[in-house]
């Protein structure tokens, strides 16, 4: 359905515009019915707010077939001078990058409004990055669970007070997919708040895990990990 608006009693069918943050440089289509009103989704779109004096807009008639179309293909934006990060490799995507790497627009993956991709290999690749890395993360979080549990058979992982954070991150660097962060919180009987048990990779201690407690329950917590420590000392 073409949207049709009516401005001083002219109907005025909603166009393509390209909208250029004049700052960043940032860019964007959307579609509008004048200049004025393209300058304001722009800012919206680009920027956040409403403030439209450093945005610019022009005419993009070639865009014009896609407002009932869905998404812009970014390999049409391509086509028409856009210029894209890879969100897998992290190379430019462009003509002229495009060009000298022997790749072709034509192959470029996504949208204005999703990721974008070399090509559906280097899309491939990158979501089974994505995929090692929750796998990963999700490997952490089950592990943290069973060693609060061994150390304290009490804990609990939910609470009237709501439910604890459990969450990590992994990343691909150094030819490898590692666990950088994760951090796991839990209830114990007695405590007056949640404790955390939390991994670093950018720590400088020897060991990467550490406890964490409030400054109300510290010292109680310390005894705990004194106690949980002579118990499993004996049942060795």
């Amino acid at each position: 359905m073409i949207d049709l608006i009516k401005t001083n009693g002219t109907v005025n069918r909603h166009c393509a515009w390209i909208v250029t943050d004049k700052e960043d440089f940032k860019g964007a289509v959307v579609f509008a019915v004048d200049e004025t009103h393209a300058r304001g989704k722009g800012a919206r779109v680009l920027c956040d707010d409403d403030d439209i004096s450093y945005i610019e807009a022009r005419r993009f008639p070639d865009g014009d077939q896609f407002y009932d179309a869905g998404p812009i293909p970014a390999s049409f934006l391509a086509h028409s001078g856009f210029t894209f990060e890879c969100s897998g490799c992290g190379r430019t995507i462009s003509e002229d990058e495009c060009h000298e790497r022997a790749l072709y627009l034509d192959d470029v993956q996504g949208t204005q409004d999703s990721s974008v991709y070399c090509n559906i290999v280097c899309e491939a690749e990158d979501r089974l990055s994505r995929a090692r890395a929750t796998m990963i993360e999700q490997r952490f979080i089950r592990r943290a669970k069973r060693l609060i549990r061994a150390r304290f058979p009490k804990a609990s992982f939910d609470s009237l007070r709501g439910a604890p954070r459990a969450d990590a991150y992994a990343r691909y660097a150094e030819g490898q997919t590692r666990l950088q962060q994760g951090s796991v919180d839990f209830i114990v009987p007695g405590l007056a708040h949640p404790v955390s048990l939390k991994f670093d990779r950018r720590s400088n201690a020897g060991n990467r895990l550490s406890w964490f407690s409030s400054k109300v329950d510290v010292d109680d917590f310390r005894s705990l990990l004194k106690d949980s420590s002579s118990k499993r000392m004996e049942r060795s």
